[in-house]
């Protein structure tokens, strides 16, 4: 008997192994083309964008720089608000820079670490949390960590800040554990905490989770009308009642900890209006963009944008159907307890939420359900990138998934756990990117031209770029496009320790109209820092073709 209790928890700690080694595996295959190179995150612009926005942080840290304003966009203020804010990439970021690391490289191994943890949450929330089995939770890790769209995600690399949902999602599981100990206040904390730093780290996925927190509620309150004389049901509804005290305080925590966001938000969000519905269609999917797409082009698609509008494999849409359809509606031939009554609900319930969610942001003629919050619902006019909306909903097409495929398993004898494993690897097959991680700047590339360029004379306090030879129209390489010369001014600008009035982000200050290739780019500068009432600034022009510094003569 010893003996085969023993052979059976081999057998489990074998599985379990397995299972992780796998995770690991993925992990690596997806960063195979930056893991044993100095390549980067994303593009020489939007990827650089946020990697200067952390240093901006470890420079906050480091007493050297005021929290709120840039380097960039020189004299203008609150400049941190224009894009994501970055901070909570930064706080581990700076302990590798406090440890000797270079800039790029430290941004880099935070974004990596931070997906390879969050899969293992993942994995961790499904086993343990949810009581799903290995192979089942591998599913769920494979259809969020290694899908297609979050792979198109990284190409903007504050949307990793996706994989700290697991952590979160085992903070709130061990509240509701622990729902009559007192130490269910310290998971509620962390969990707001997780919440409001998503909001000063990445505000779309952050956004992102309180609409579909938002949905969900409606959606359950609507569905459960159905089911009234359920009396787990009732005693859901009795136990949230009772403690509806909890809640406020927890909302009116995480309210006082978003002042400052919304103190340096506001004003940038009233300034420019938001989006225009316009911006947001430019940015919306299609009904053939729920289907993935990738540069194998398969389908027969165009999949010219497909990073911004990413779906999911059809062959992972059919297992899913099928599989849905068999753990709902096929019933169980004895009489149904009220526990099973329950889940059958809650299944059912499952499955029209993540259909509305996953049609929700389609356009049709000009529409889509979208338009609603973007309407209606505060903050919802700042999103452009909504079609990102897409691979987010990865993670919980994921869970889904394996919550539905562990139903069927314990429904049908026939269904063997190796079932589960095949449609895991299948997932992945169906979900791999040929051409990896976006990538298209390096460490060395990024300081081989640093090193290249020529110390600003001593004087100079403010700095902007040009391109007087018209370099940028001849040159055919990505970092002489308008944004990443911008990015290259900030660059330049942080190396040398001084302010630059070039800049680039999500939003651009009232009035500013600097751009390197422009002929009238020195009086555009003039303009702009009369605007400002700026006289007395020593402000030099650094060229890109001819690697010279010349003064600005008022």
């Amino acid at each position: 008997m010893d003996r085969k209790i023993r052979n059976e928890k081999f057998k489990k700690t074998s599985v379990m192994m397995i299972v992780l080694l796998l995770i690991l595996v993925g992990e690596i295959i997806t960063f195979r083309n930056i893991l044993f190179n100095d390549s980067l995150f994303g593009a020489a612009y939007d990827g650089k964008l946020n990697n200067y926005f952390v240093e901006h942080w470890y420079k906050v840290f480091c007493g050297q720089e005021n929290w709120k304003d840039l380097i960039c966009f020189y004299p203008a203020e609150n400049v941190l608000g224009y894009s994501d804010i970055m901070l909570g990439f930064s706080l581990p970021y700076s302990i590798l820079r406090f440890l000797g690391m270079n800039m790029f490289s430290a941004f880099k191994w935070v974004l990596i670490l931070t997906h390879v943890l969050g899969s293992y949450c993942l994995f961790y929330f499904s086993n343990k949390c949810l009581k799903l089995s290995p192979w089942v939770s591998l599913v769920a890790v494979v259809s969020f960590s290694f899908s297609n769209g979050y792979n198109t995600m990284m190409i903007n690399p504050q949307m990793l800040a996706v994989s700290w949902i697991p952590f979160l999602l085992i903070m709130l599981y061990y509240y509701f554990v622990n729902w009559k100990r007192k130490i269910r206040h310290v998971f509620a904390l962390i969990s707001v905490t997780i919440v409001v730093l998503l909001f000063y780290t990445a505000f779309y996925v952050a956004y992102f989770i309180c609409v579909l927190i938002m949905i969900s509620i409606v959606f359950f309150l609507v569905c459960s009308i159905f089911k009234r004389k359920n009396e787990m049901l009732q005693q859901l509804y009795g136990n949230v009642l009772v403690n509806w005290k909890e809640y406020v305080i927890y909302g009116g925590i995480a309210v006082f900890l978003m002042l400052p966001f919304i103190q340096l938000y506001l004003p940038v969000l009233q300034s420019t209006g938001g989006r225009t519905w316009e911006e947001v269609l430019a940015f919306s999917p299609g009904w053939r963009h729920l289907v993935q797409m990738n540069d194998t082009n398969i389908v027969g698609w165009d999949s010219e944008i497909y990073n911004l509008v990413s779906g999911f494999p059809i062959v992972d849409l059919c297992v899913f159907t099928i599989v849905s359809l068999l753990a709902i509606f096929v019933k169980r031939k004895r009489k149904s307890s009220q526990k099973e009554e329950f889940l059958d609900f809650v299944f059912f319930y499952l499955l029209l939420l993540l259909g509305f969610c996953m049609i929700m942001t389609i356009q049709v003629y000009g529409m889509s359900i979208w338009y609603i919050f973007y309407k209606f619902l505060p903050g919802a006019s700042a999103l452009r990138g909504i079609a990102r909306w897409l691979p987010f909903m990865t993670l919980w097409f994921g869970l889904v998934m394996a919550l539905y495929l562990e139903r069927v398993m314990k429904k049908f004898t026939w269904f063997r756990p190796w079932f589960a494993a095949m449609i895991a690897v299948m997932f992945f097959c169906t979900n791999y990117t040929p051409q990896a991680i976006g990538t298209e700047w390096s460490v060395s590339e990024e300081t081989d031209y640093l090193d290249f360029v020529a110390r600003p004379p001593e004087d100079c306090e403010v700095m902007y770029l040009t391109d007087r030879e018209h370099v940028a129209e001849r040159q055919s390489n990505e970092m002489f496009l308008e944004a990443t010369l911008q990015m290259q001014s900030w660059a330049i600008a942080d190396c040398f320790s001084i302010k630059t009035i070039n800049g680039y982000s999500g939003q651009e200050p009232k009035g500013w109209n600097v751009h390197p290739q422009d002929e009238n780019v020195d009086q555009e500068v003039k303009r702009w820092l009369a605007l400002n009432g700026v006289t007395d600034d020593v402000v030099y022009s650094y060229d890109i073709s001819t690697n010279k510094w010349t003064k600005l003569e008022y």
